[in-house]
């Protein structure tokens, strides 16, 4: 049962020693997924980004869309962060809604869906 999704996730969690928060959520326009700025343990992890949710964690990485607004483009990456360095990585390409699903940690994939209505379970390399 799904519990959480892009326009309707919890802003703060916990993840091992780690506290994640959201503040400063907006959404990106009536309707759709909400998106706000991310703190770890209470250390920002940049003020000039956003990311939607919900995000799904393993050992100490989370895993959270990035919301990314071009000149003629707007959607998410998947976005990787090492939550004891606050590295972040990259691991997609641009999609126009990413919900996570599920890690599969054996294959070191991530299975997501690109719509809020669920449809095709797509999956992609953990990078």
């Amino acid at each position: 049962m799904i519990t959480e999704t892009p326009t309707d996730f919890f802003i703060e969690r916990k993840h091992r020693d780690y506290s994640i928060k959201y503040y400063n959520l907006r959404e990106i326009s009536q309707g759709s997924p909400e998106i706000g700025n991310l703190s770890v343990n209470d250390k920002n992890l940049s003020k000039r980004y956003f990311f939607g949710g919900p995000p799904i964690f393993y050992e100490n990485h989370m895993l959270v869309p990035l919301f990314v607004s071009k000149l003629c483009k707007t959607g998410f990456v998947l976005c990787k962060v090492d939550l004891e360095t606050l590295n972040m990585n990259f691991i997609s390409s641009l999609k126009k809604l990413i919900f996570l699903k599920e890690i599969d940690i054996s294959r070191k994939r991530v299975k997501y869906y690109e719509s809020i209505n669920l449809g095709e379970l797509k999956e992609i390399s953990l990078g």
